[in-house]
Formats: C-alpha cells, structure tokens, sequence
C-alpha cells in the first residue's frame, strides 16, 4: 500500500486505497473480532503507514484543493491509527515515539494532524 500511495499519479487509485486503509484502520465491515482488528492496524503502523501519509501530507499533498479530500482522509486515517492502543504503543516504544515528536515540533507539521492529535488526546 506504500508504494501505490507514494507512486500513484491517479487520484482514484489515491482516493481507493484510502478508503481501503480507512475500512482496515477502523474494522473493516465490524464482523471480525477486536483483537483481529487491533493486529491489522498494528502490521499498518509496522509497514510504516504513519509515516507514510505524514510525508505525503506535507509533501505532495499539502497544497491545493485538488488534494483537500486526501488531507481529509489521510488525517481521518491517523486518528483511527492512533486511537489503537497496539498501534499507539507501538508508536510510542523506544525510538518509534520519535514520530509523534519529531511532527509536533516540525514547522511544516499538517494543522490538522495536530487538531486531529489534540481531539483524539482528550478522547483517550
């Protein structure tokens, strides 16, 4: 999924493996099992899914409203991710909590990652 999301030039492609991430991120069709669920976004977050949308967001899709929807829904996607207590862990364990630090601190972090951190901080 990195490579489709990193090389694709076609919005549709985009915009269904977004969708695709977004069904896996929050359960899928809700049929499978908790623990199931928490395995797949925890093998998401190993295949370096956060760092992926987080490039894109302020890389190729930071400007223009041309990639509005993408923004929408990489954020959307990143908050389902790290409201996983695996994945949140995960994030968080040694040397791998340096992704959440290194945004907070950066210049060019996406405005709506940090709401969408911010909201799903007090959820927590």
């Amino acid at each position: 999924m990195d490579h489709v999301l990193r090389h694709t030039t076609s919005p549709e492609v985009t915009e269904s493996a977004l969708e695709l991430l977004r069904s896996l991120a929050d359960g899928g069709d809700g049929r499978d099992s908790e623990n199931k669920d928490s395995e797949v976004v925890l093998r998401l977050v190993r295949a370096g899914l956060c760092s992926t949308l987080e490039s894109l967001l302020v890389g190729r899709w930071s400007g223009g409203a041309a990639f509005a929807q993408h923004r929408s829904d990489a954020c959307d996607i990143l908050v389902l991710v790290l409201a996983n207590d695996g994945a949140m862990r995960h994030l968080f364990a040694e040397g791998e909590g340096k992704w959440i630090e290194v945004r907070r601190r950066s210049k060019r972090t996406c405005s709506q990652i940090q709401y969408y951190l911010q909201i799903c901080g007090k959820i927590l």
